[in-house]
């Protein structure tokens, strides 16, 4: 552009003689460059939409991790309750033997151990 400029500047003659492709030139460098400023705004807008990607992403991520954690912790805790079950169930079955032992016939009378 500037270029032109100093040719405008120096050989107005030139202009005189075929305005038509100066005039042309400089509507074409003003195409070229309101583009050139479209693409930049585009290019700016990519780069807001990635960075506001990437900070959705690391939130996801974020997520996850608490998920997994609380995934693995409801884990154990299933695991301690089927433990606690089977303690349970052989405590129960200790305490049905030791009740075996003892017949009841009426309530109020003292329980005595059962015939083996």
């Amino acid at each position: 552009m500037r270029s032109s400029r100093l040719l405008w500047c120096r050989r107005p003659q030139v202009w005189k003689k075929s305005p038509r492709p100066f005039a042309r030139a400089l509507i074409t460098l003003k195409k070229i460059s309101e583009r050139v400023q479209k693409v930049a705004n585009l290019v700016d807008e990519m780069a807001s939409a990635t960075t506001e990607q990437s900070s959705g992403i690391e939130e996801i991520n974020r997520a996850m991790t608490q998920l997994e954690e609380v995934t693995q912790q409801n884990a154990a805790l299933v695991e301690e309750v089927a433990a606690a079950s089977r303690s349970l169930d052989e405590q129960a079955e200790e305490m049905a033997e030791m009740i075996g032992k003892y017949q009841v016939h009426d309530v109020g009378t003292t329980p005595r151990l059962a015939s083996s």
